[in-house]
């Protein structure tokens, strides 16, 4: 359970929780404002006291939702990190009420608003499976009903792994048995809505239908009721799931031509160091003066030549680098951070002077006020994509100078921020929202002016 108290506002990080949605076991749903871009969000937030496996779950959930922003009836990813020692999601606030408030509450949907959340459940399904995307199973908690507005949302149900055996079954199981206790009783159309529950959960004369069958039959009940005058008609993006469709067909022709290429392109790229990554998100290619140096390795951009760092900067540097700005002038303050917001210069926070692990979870800003402090800058995406092809793989995320401007896909709208992840096997850009996002990962190292530093 949270450790927070039930008076509202309270604050929490870089978030204002304004009302409690929802507390179950080890998680609390809030309704909260995001202070610094003034918007309002639904924090999930996991206690401190979850069990080590719950909080690797929890955060390999976060990671796999935030990097598909393009399934339907969803609510988008904005943040994840860790705040007074619990990590957290932060997510489009949905409108309307989670189905599991309503089911403790014992009300009832209308007809045609079951309907809705059938007909985008098969939606979403649909997709998910057809895309090869592990999901679980729906969770009451996890769907958002307006019946003012006829609006349905879910938050994303996409998990890490592969897919398992019989998912449609299991899928339409576990919904149907959210949804029956909540099917209004002596209404129109109630006998219809009982069916397609029946079909969901136990199938029709020893078979199952399939999404897209649901759905029409779904919608269809709907047409009728309409029709019939009984209700008023739906908004009409609600029924357009062909909208839907056509919009993760061009998603899912992205993400196969992106495939070509990189198959195609993948010797040349290993060649030249270069991550296949960099291209798609218009990054450019920095030129290569040489193999690694003792002290980094050489680029050149735009003209000028740099020295990337071996490693990120370490927590004992960036502890280093803390100490000395809180003892300088303000004169030699305003050198490093003349151009830096105030609100988001780097504060007094306590970390380890002998620690050698790359230092996490600082935003662009304090990573870019701490590399002028060491007398360089931060790599663009394209320097640190050389130099991570020459270093290997990290366990963090780095900073870089450069945005995102292209529609490859991300957690983010174009011109984000982006961060750099190398694995064994890729090395590939993260959009972010602005410089003020931090997550547990981020990191940063250095890109120092060559004429400034000894071969």
């Amino acid at each position: 359970m949270m450790p927070f108290p039930q008076d509202f506002p309270h604050p929490f990080g870089d978030y204002t929780l304004t009302r409690l949605i929802e507390s179950g076991n080890y998680y609390s749903s809030y309704a909260a404002y995001q202070n610094h871009v003034e918007r309002p969000v639904l924090l999930t937030v996991l206690s401190a006291q979850a069990p080590k496996e719950v909080e690797e779950a929890f955060r390999l959930r976060a990671r796999e939702q935030a990097q598909e922003d393009t399934l339907p009836h969803t609510v988008q990813m904005l943040d994840s990190g860790t705040a007074e020692q619990c990590c957290y999601t932060a997510q489009e606030l949905p409108p309307g009420t989670p189905l599991s408030l309503l089911l403790a509450e014992g009300k009832q949907l209308s007809v045609v608003q079951l309907c809705r959340i059938v007909s985008a459940a098969a939606t979403l399904y649909s997709l998910c499976e057809e895309a090869e995307l592990a999901t679980l199973p729906p969770a009451a908690r996890d769907i958002y009903s307006d019946e003012e507005s006829g609006s349905v949302h879910f938050l994303s149900p996409l998990a890490p792994g592969t897919p398992g055996q019989n998912i449609t079954e299991i899928r339409q199981r576990e919904l149907a048995r959210i949804l029956l206790p909540l099917r209004p009783v002596g209404v129109t159309g109630e006998g219809r809505a009982a069916t397609v529950l029946q079909w969901m959960e136990e199938g029709h004369e020893g078979s199952r239908f399939d999404w897209d069958t649901l759905r029409d039959t779904a919608n269809t009940i709907t047409e009728q009721l309409v029709a019939q005058g009984a209700v008023a008609p739906p908004p009409e993006e609600e029924n357009n799931s062909a909208y839907y469709t056509q919009k993760w067909e061009q998603r899912r022709q992205r993400r196969q031509l992106s495939r070509i290429a990189v198959y195609t392109l993948g010797a040349l790229l290993l060649a030249g160091g270069i991550s296949a990554s960099g291209f798609f998100f218009n990054l450019g290619t920095p030129t290569l003066l040489g193999a690694r140096m003792a002290n980094g390795i050489l680029c050149q951009e735009h003209g000028k030549q740099y020295r990337v760092s071996l490693q990120p900067v370490s927590t004992a540097e960036y502890a280093a680098f803390l100490e000395a700005l809180s003892t300088s002038t303000v004169e030699e303050q305003e050198k490093i951070l003349h151009d830096i917001p105030m609100e988001h210069r780097p504060k007094p926070r306590q970390f380890s002077a002998t620690d050698a692990n790359p230092i996490t979870g600082v935003n662009y800003w304090e990573a870019l006020a701490c590399a002028r402090y060491m007398g360089g800058t931060l790599p663009s995406a394209a320097m640190l994509q050389a130099a991570l092809a020459e270093t290997g793989p990290t366990r963090v995320w780095e900073w870089t100078t450069s945005r995102h401007e292209g529609s490859a896909s991300g957690i983010y709208t174009p011109n984000s921020c982006l961060l750099m992840e190398s694995t064994p096997q890729q090395i590939r850009p993260i959009p972010v929202p602005d410089p003020t996002w931090q997550h547990e990962k981020s990191s940063f190292r250095i890109a120092y002016p060559h004429s400034q530093t000894a071969e």
